[in-house]
């Protein structure tokens, strides 16, 4: 197994969109789970980062305003590039996820792993955070629960998924 940063080189260079072409390169994936528009995989040789691959699109007849993956994953990797990038949002810097790869061509996003929450119910600084997301980038979503709102090695609150 790599480490992360000679498996990051890899992927630089080959930019794989899929398991299969991850495989192919050689860097090892372990599943950890599965959210409606991505896969999620650990990577590196201690697990200290975690891969989100976009799953394939298949349109929902039923559902018309159903989403392609890739596009979520832009609209994740586009919206932390903005908010780090203007400082009207410098409020919500600190909770962003740090990308160690990303790519708007693949949808491929590589991000610290990050421990989730164990409570089922939101202190009031997570409700803080929360509210403060959603009011500012106007996201009228429930996706800023304990499944996306985790925290680093330090305890502190980072929103790991903001592909809305």
């Amino acid at each position: 197994m790599h480490s992360l940063q000679v498996a990051i080189d890899i992927i630089v260079a080959g930019n794989p969109r899929t398991v299969a072409e991850f495989q192919t390169l050689g860097i090892k994936l372990r599943h950890v789970a599965d959210g409606n528009f991505r896969h999620v995989f650990y990577l590196g040789q201690r697990r200290e980062a975690v891969v989100k691959i976009p799953k394939e699109y298949h349109p929902d007849p039923a559902d018309p305003a159903w989403k392609n993956p890739l596009v979520h994953a832009r609209k994740e990797i586009e919206t932390i590039e903005r908010i780090c990038s203007d400082d009207s949002f410098l409020h919500l810097k600190r909770y962003l996820p740090r990308l160690l790869y990303r790519s708007l061509d693949t949808g491929v996003v590589i991000m610290p792993r990050y421990r989730p929450m164990r409570r089922v119910r939101f202190n009031r600084e997570e409700r803080a955070v929360s509210r403060m997301f959603k009011e500012t980038l106007k996201l009228f979503t429930a996706d800023y629960d304990h499944k996306n709102m985790m925290r680093d090695s330090k305890g502190n609150i980072v929103i790991a998924d903001l592909g809305y």
